[in-house]
């Protein structure tokens, strides 16, 4: 069964493995904007009544067929995910309705280019090719963390423009991420945060790369690995645009693509302080 035939036949079936009152609701197919691109989701909708549901997305779904090559099965594990996603759904709903907001705030890079309709529809600002955007998180014992991206309707619900947005993220994310640099092997180092989640982000840290430089006795080319993390390398006057290939080369086989930051290289430079793209002017952390 293709992709188009599965969600045709999923969106009529589904709502019949479902307990009450959820095989009532109404399904709706949607296309959710996330980063680096949309993706295609199902939703249940109460009529009449506003209520954050879980998104479930189509391509996933196709993916767990594939894998059980039953639709019976995909479909009773589906409405199994769904009720336990409701519950879920609506906690950190409660956690993310906020009356301050301020000591949940963090910064997240990612790709300029990739996120033309995202961006509308968010507060930001550019930094090099990417551009920084904001979440809002709460803890979630066992569990991590729950984060939404804070679009126009949450900045004006909270009465934060995007200058006290940044002000207030440059201070909440080294201290709700802490970073870490890891050295993976002799001249090559992994910069994250200890959730190892949204870690490029720590590039944007005070003193960070300074840090590292003087440690490595070295002006650094930085390799974005994904929004995640980004790889260390001490400048030894490598070969920028073999780097370059490597960086692109991995994106477009191994990183997903909600997961990509950049095809770039970057280059930090210890006299002046400028993170830069390789061979390109200088962009101060501003």
């Amino acid at each position: 069964m293709n992709y188009e035939k599965f969600k045709e036949e999923f969106a009529q079936r589904f709502r019949d493995y479902l307990p009450k009152p959820y095989n009532t609701w109404t399904l709706k197919l949607c296309t959710v904007p996330k980063v680096n691109g949309f993706v295609e989701a199902i939703n249940l909708l109460p009529e009449n009544e506003a209520a954050a549901v879980p998104n479930l997305y189509v391509s996933d779904l196709y993916e767990a067929y594939q894998f059980y090559g039953d639709m019976d099965e995909m479909l009773k594990r589906a409405a199994e995910a769904f009720v336990i996603g409701m519950k879920y759904t609506r906690q950190a709903a409660q956690q993310l309705d906020l009356e301050d907001p301020r000591g949940h705030i963090v910064y997240m890079l990612i790709n300029t280019e990739m996120n033309g309709e995202l961006l509308k529809d968010v507060p930001h600002r550019s930094f090099l090719d990417l551009t920084i955007i904001y979440r809002l998180i709460v803890d979630c014992p066992g569990e991590g963390f729950n984060s939404a991206i804070i679009d126009h309707r949450m900045a004006e619900q909270y009465q934060l423009d995007e200058e006290e947005l940044f002000r207030i993220a440059a201070e909440n994310t080294p201290r709700l991420m802490p970073p870490i640099v890891e050295s993976i092997s002799e001249s090559f180092y992994l910069l994250t945060n200890r959730q190892r989640t949204l870690g490029a982000s720590a590039l944007l840290y005070q003193d960070i790369l300074e840090c590292a430089a003087e440690k490595m006795g070295a002006d650094l080319f930085l390799l974005p690995s994904s929004i995640h993390e980004v790889f260390l390398i001490p400048d030894a006057g490598q070969n920028r645009a073999m780097m370059r290939r490597t960086v692109v080369e991995a994106n477009q086989s191994v990183v997903k693509k909600s997961e990509v930051l950049s095809d770039n290289v970057y280059h930090y430079c210890r006299a002046t302080g400028a993170l830069t793209v390789a061979s390109d002017s200088e962009n101060r952390i501003s």
